[in-house]
């Protein structure tokens, strides 16, 4: 069989996120050098609390050869929670740093990345509401964390042909470093490291419901060492599951793309009496989400899409963290010129969240404005 790559692991968006999903056996890193920028407001209400965020997203991507490319994205934000209590976190994001090469023979997807921690670690005592808020699973907002510790990033991706399908699997290992948390009681963070590994499929033309259809699909384990507090071993997370697949297809003149995720995760460790095992229960859920776009053409320059949103995250066996979230919207994309294009979209979200002792309503606002520039190379 010959083998060619696919990207199932590009760390685009930043070390903790692994973005999807395959490239044919021609793909090469010959990409423009580029600048991106952008601004989103997002906004949660449940019953009477309110939580924004306001963030600047913004990545930068060079080309450094045909068989390498590096990037460096940062999004500085600002939140707000106004409930019970008046809080407020934001100020500078951790700068990510990496990049993508091509090795023996193009066989080899090598990965890798920095994560520096210029960002915000340490919470003080009157941020607390809006840190703990934003980093709410189900509300996604698009920087649930302002910064941690230095973290290195490295992995390597290979793949296949197999008749009409590309197979694929990768292996990343994420060092992370130590920060402080909190101002008061002050106390040094030393996060369990990662271990990822992943496999992929690629399917072209399969025909599906009378449609023609392009399915990419992943499985990532995610498995991860102690976490650590003042050096004592503290905590350890239980071993994370991520299935998602993204079809696209056409109707009529329509670009029409279905992402489907869930993820779900083991027992944690925690110290029981002294003893460090399994916690009793469960403390985490599934976290299923269903996201589709539809892009219409409007004229040569311009092309309009419709987006659908779905959130539903369960309680876990203590009975908390259960989210009903759908999402409804609409954007554009236009080209200015060759170099210059311009994207935006706006989502209204409705639903429930579950509270101490009920589910809560929600609805939540996103709206995002970004430009990305071409440059002459």
């Amino acid at each position: 069989m010959k083998k060619s790559i696919l990207v199932i692991a590009l760390i685009f968006a930043g070390l903790r996120i692994p973005l999807v999903f395959g490239a044919d056996p021609s793909y090469r890193l010959q990409n423009p050098m580029i600048g991106h920028g952008g601004a989103a407001f997002e906004l949660w209400k449940i019953e009477d609390d309110k939580i924004s965020e306001f963030s600047i997203p913004i990545t930068f991507i060079y080309p450094y050869s045909e068989s390498t490319r590096f990037y460096a994205t940062t999004s500085p934000a600002f939140s707000n929670f106004d409930g019970n209590e008046t809080s407020k976190f934001g100020g500078l994001s951790d700068l990510k740093l990496g990049g993508h090469t091509l090795i023996f023979n193009n066989e080899v997807l090598l990965t890798y990345g920095l994560n520096l921690p210029t960002g915000k670690s340490t919470m003080e005592e009157d941020e607390y509401s809006a840190a703990t808020k934003i980093s709410m699973p189900a509300f996604q907002f698009r920087v649930p964390s302002l910064g941690q510790g230095f973290d290195f990033q490295i992995g390597a991706n290979t793949a296949w042909t197999m008749g009409s399908f590309i197979m694929g699997y990768g292996i990343n290992y994420l060092f992370k470093g130590s920060f402080e948390p909190y101002e008061s009681p002050s106390i040094s963070l030393d996060p369990g490291n990662e271990l990822t590994f992943t496999w992929g499929l690629h399917k072209k033309d399969l025909t599906l419901l009378g449609k023609r259809m392009d399915v990419r699909g992943d499985l990532l384990i995610t498995a991860y060492s102690k976490d650590r507090t003042d050096g004592d071993i503290a905590f350890k997370s239980g071993t994370r599951y991520l299935i998602q697949t993204l079809s696209t297809f056409k109707m009529g003149q329509r670009d029409v793309s279905l992402f489907f995720r869930e993820r779900w995760k083991g027992k944690n460790k925690r110290f029981s009496k002294d003893v460090f095992e399994d916690e009793p229960r469960n403390t985490n859920n599934n976290q299923f989400e269903v996201l589709g776009i539809i892009t219409q053409p409007h004229s040569e320059y311009m092309k309009l899409k419709g987006i659908a949103d779905f959130v539903f995250h369960t309680n876990n066996a203590n009975g908390s963290g259960k989210a009903l979230l759908f999402g409804l919207g609409g954007g554009a994309w236009y080209r200015w010129s060759e170099q210059i294009t311009f994207d935006g979209d706006a989502r209204f979200y409705f639903g429930s969240i579950q509270g101490a002792d009920e589910n809560l309503g929600a609805i939540g606002l996103k709206i995002f404005c970004g430009a990305q520039y071409h440059f002459d190379q």
